[in-house]
């Protein structure tokens, strides 16, 4: 079964022009020239705005990060796992300490008062839960309101200076930069602007992962063996599932990720997440030109 399939995705890729997929590797490469030359600030934004990203050329597949001390930054209570949740099993297996960061309160602005208290104490009570089966260390609550129009993202920014000064991380993850839920996006330009200032930070790589928008990845990770328990930790957020059915959503979007790593993988029906991986520098160089110019919170 596994060679007849290897076969026919084979002869899928044969068959395509090779026009077709010289565009396709060509377009991939350009989201990162457009943010990194000197563009004008409105054409930046329409690219990043766009969501037009493409596959690249090269993947590379791991199973971890090459780092023992990972710091997790996740927009909402239940990203972390839809973005990274394999690759974090991964790493717990493999012995590396992991401290997860939930940057925003995860509640709608429409709520008020108490019944917002206690809509974020379940969110946040759920994510303590799932963090016990994963390692019981207790997350990180920075509690930003959700699409807030009056953030003290100053105050905020010290705060994440100070995690990261203490935690020590040699790995960061953050929503993939262009993702486009606001919450996604402003999570990530506070990591950006933390980072920004401490130039010193010894930190060797930001891995930017994927939670609702197709990215253009440069890492693929193997989660297949882990992923049943993935699937089991997507069901402990029963607040969110009850509104819409993320635990299905995320293992269907691993396992069309699969398709970026056809003929690597020894799996027949594999499990994929997909990553862009950058060193502190370029992932700072990168995004000022969006960043600076941009007015998201």
């Amino acid at each position: 079964m596994r060679l007849l399939s290897k076969i026919k995705n084979r002869l899928a890729k044969l068959l395509l022009p090779h026009e077709y997929l010289d565009t396709y590797y060509m377009r991939a490469k350009l989201y990162q020239k457009f943010l990194s030359d000197k563009i004008d600030f409105d054409s930046v934004t329409s690219i990043i705005e766009s969501n037009a990203f493409f596959k690249p050329n090269d993947l590379t597949v791991k199973n971890t990060p090459d780092s023992s001390n990972i710091l997790i930054f996740s927009p909402h209570q239940d990203d972390d796992i839809i973005g990274c949740g394999g690759t974090i099993l991964n790493s717990v297996k493999d012995n590396k300490n992991i401290q997860v960061v939930y940057v925003m309160d995860g509640v709608s602005p429409k709520f008020k008062g108490e019944e917002r208290t206690e809509l974020i104490q379940i969110r946040n009570l759920e994510a303590i839960e799932v963090w016990k089966t994963i390692n019981d260390n207790e997350p990180i609550f920075l509690g930003v309101p959700t699409r807030s129009d009056t953030t003290d993202t100053d105050y905020y920014i010290d705060l994440i200076k100070s995690i990261l000064l203490n935690f020590k991380p040699d790995c960061i993850f953050v929503p993939y930069p262009l993702e486009s839920p606001l919450d996604h996006r402003r999570t990530t330009f506070l990591i950006w602007e933390s980072i920004r200032q401490i130039p010193g930070l010894n930190v060797n790589e930001i891995w930017s992962y994927q939670v609702n928008t197709m990215i253009s990845p440069n890492v693929a990770v193997d989660i297949t063996e882990i992923e049943p328990l993935k699937f089991a930790l997507m069901g402990l957020w029963k607040s969110q599932n009850v509104l819409f059915n993320y635990q299905h959503r995320t293992r269907g979007m691993n396992a069309a990720n699969s398709v970026y790593v056809m003929n690597q993988l020894p799996h027949s029906e594999p499990y994929i997440e997909l990553f862009h991986v950058t060193t502190p520098k370029n992932f700072v160089e990168l995004l000022s030109p969006y960043y600076q110019n941009s007015n998201l919170f």
